[in-house]
């Protein structure tokens, strides 16, 4: 059985943009099926964010993504916590989602 690549749709990308907190950070694993749809979303929320400083606990899974209430980029700590996942084979793809 042949899987396909996993693909998330703009209204998809949208969603989870509007259901993010704007008073902390969100993050999620993301299922698939065989072919590559969205299947399953498991959530966690991070604590209340405090004079600037956000967090939430990282995922391990093959695809996860966190939003961000403040900003609009990635932090490095971010990009740190993808490239050590993915050195670590314990993920192969990570999706930052900044507020509007």
């Amino acid at each position: 059985m042949q899987i396909s690549m996993p693909f998330i749709t703009h209204n998809q990308l949208l969603m989870f943009q509007k259901i993010a907190p704007d008073d902390r950070e969100l993050s999620a694993r993301l299922h698939f099926d065989n072919k590559g749809a969205l299947k399953r979303v498991a959530l966690s929320e991070g604590e209340v964010c405090v004079s600037g400083r956000c967090g939430v606990r990282p995922c391990n899974g093959g695809v996860c993504m966190h939003t961000h209430p403040r900003g609009n980029r990635v932090s490095s700590a971010d990009f740190r916590v993808a490239i050590e996942a993915a050195l670590a084979k314990q993920r192969t793809h990570s999706i930052v989602i900044a507020p509007g």
